[in-house]
């Protein structure tokens, strides 16, 4: 499982090529890059800006498929939204992509999260 936050998605330079995505890691901090020997994305906040981009940007990696995205959001409602979009966008199946509901606000929902993944 791979967990993409979108704040330190914020820290990162994403540069979309004709053949991948191009990840400039700025923060020794920060998670490592995505490898092909990641099978399941999880990506907070993805159901809108820099989250959503995330999720299009690995659903269009083809040298480094990604098995799963999972848009953990607040609202499973605009989740589902973002997946019709993401499907429609980047041409793959809505099968790739599955909702998580998560706030991660509350410990509650996060421990919840926890369970389901």
């Amino acid at each position: 499982l791979f967990w993409l936050d979108s704040v330190w998605s914020v820290r990162c330079n994403f540069a979309a090529e004709v053949e991948g995505l191009n990840r400039v890691q700025t923060d020794s901090s920060a998670p490592p890059p995505v490898s092909s020997a990641m099978a399941t994305a999880l990506v907070t906040g993805a159901n809108s800006g820099v989250g959503f981009e995330a999720c299009r940007q690995l659903a269009l990696i083809d040298d480094a498929p990604v098995a799963q995205i999972i848009l953990a959001c607040r609202d499973a409602g605009k989740a589902n939204e973002a997946i019709k979009m993401l499907a429609g966008a980047t041409g793959k199946p809505a099968t790739l992509f599955s909702t998580l509901e998560l706030d991660l606000s509350l410990l509650s929902s996060v421990q919840s999260a926890v369970q389901c993944v």
